[in-house]
């Protein structure tokens, strides 16, 4: 089976995700401080890279397109969210207005 993203957004607004290692060493390849700059130091929370406080949601979701939205770091996002959705759509934790096709 294969998913469909349809840009709910509900992963970027729900879920937190472990920014891994091979992350950050690609950020910086690329030389994109402003990823860097919103990673708390956790490597699990997003931050406000002005205020350095916690930011509810992933702060690379395009929010002005309305309840969805779009990833503005797409090409380069974090493997976290290259993986999704993950299992835990049969575990009953899962939303997502996605697509599940054969």
């Amino acid at each position: 089976m294969r998913h469909v993203c349809v840009k709910c957004g509900i992963c970027c607004d729900c879920y937190s995700i472990m920014i891994e290692a091979s992350d950050i060493v690609r950020w910086k390849e690329e030389d994109r401080q402003d990823i860097l700059d919103t990673i708390g130091l956790d490597h699990e929370t997003w931050i406000d890279p002005i205020t350095g406080q916690a930011v509810e949601g992933c702060p690379h979701k395009d929010r002005a397109v309305g309840e969805g939205g779009n990833c503005t770091i797409h090409d380069t996002k974090p493997l976290a969210c290259r993986a999704w959705p993950t299992n835990q759509r049969e575990s009953g934790y899962f939303l997502c207005e996605g697509i599940w096709e054969e």
